[in-house]
């Protein structure tokens, strides 16, 4: 059935090659669509495959090929269809916030924010407020506390 134009067009155009077990004359309809690689997915018999990637876990071209975890980012690829290439996301891990889609994000830190070492929610007493000067890794340590008004001083 491969042979035929109207099989391979199937095939051809959802980007899956087609593959046919049993050549034999009276074996008709028998055809599949196959998923090309890097993509795996169960084949149906004359129709096309139901091909899938995660692209966080996968090698390809388009994936994230450790991108995320190599700048300490969480990998997450919404939607493993072959019609969804390139949509996974890097996510800052907590502390931090921010996500990009197919790169690494840029992780912003508010320290009055959030609970860690060096930050400032717990540091500023009863009747003040932190205040953060920058969200950024450049901007590390730049929090302050200051009083709530009528309250005067830092």
């Amino acid at each position: 059935d491969c042979a035929t134009c109207d099989v391979n067009k199937t095939c051809a155009a959802a980007q899956q090659d087609c593959h046919d077990g049993n050549t034999l004359a009276d074996a008709r309809r028998d055809w599949e669509c196959i998923c090309r690689a890097p993509f795996s997915g169960r084949a149906t018999v004359a129709a096309v495959a139901d091909c899938r990637l995660d692209e966080c876990t996968a090698a390809c071209d388009t994936c994230a090929g450790g991108t995320c975890s190599a700048a300490g980012q969480a990998c997450h690829d919404p939607s493993p269809l072959q019609s969804a290439r390139s949509d996974w996301l890097c996510h800052c891990v907590a502390p931090r916030a921010g996500n990009a889609t197919a790169a690494a994000a840029a992780c912003d830190l508010d320290e009055c924010a959030s609970e860690c070492s060096t930050c400032g929610l717990r540091a500023c007493l009863s009747g003040q407020t932190c205040v953060e000067g920058g969200l950024s890794d450049a901007s590390l340590l730049d929090w302050e506390c200051r009083c709530v008004a009528p309250a005067e001083g830092a």
